[in-house]
């Protein structure tokens, strides 16, 4: 079976030097596995966690040792104005877009993955206790999938 510590270790360092070298924000946090962000000055951040992982034999005509695993990646994205709820909107885009374009970039993070398949964003209002606080997180899910044997 495959260690998938090693696959959220490529994400992050894809991330890293992705956006080093093409980000708009020169600020990214990026993170592997840790608490989730709650304090807006310190987005642009970025969280990589990893989901559940499905594991299906494929062993027709194969060993017993064949098969495929795919692992939901959980990537969390956030972004903050204090200007407006618009303006962190467009920021939030802006971060996600980029992160896509990152993960985009290699399509099997630096050989760790067979594919990346199915990418869903999903993207949530944070509340805070201040009335000028506009602070915006997406949820990027992305199916990789992962094969082993013969």
């Amino acid at each position: 079976m495959k260690n998938f510590s090693t696959i959220t270790d490529a994400v992050v360092e894809q991330l890293k030097n992705w956006l080093n070298v093409n980000g708009s924000a020169s600020n990214y946090r990026v993170k592997n596995s840790v608490y989730v962000n709650h304090n807006p000055d310190l987005t642009p951040w970025i969280g990589v966690y990893r989901g559940p992982v499905t594991y299906t034999p494929h062993t027709i005509g194969k060993s017993l040792s064949n098969w495929q695993g795919t692992l939901k990646l959980r990537i969390l994205v956030q972004a903050y104005s204090a200007k407006s709820g618009a303006e962190a909107e467009e920021r939030s885009e802006a971060y996600v877009n980029e992160v896509l374009d990152g993960l985009l970039s290699d399509y099997q993070l630096g050989g760790t993955v067979e594919t990346l398949d199915n990418i869903t964003v999903d993207y949530a209002y944070l509340e805070t206790d201040s009335e000028t606080l506009f602070y915006h997180q997406a949820e990027i899910t992305v199916d990789l999938v992962v094969r082993s044997g013969t």
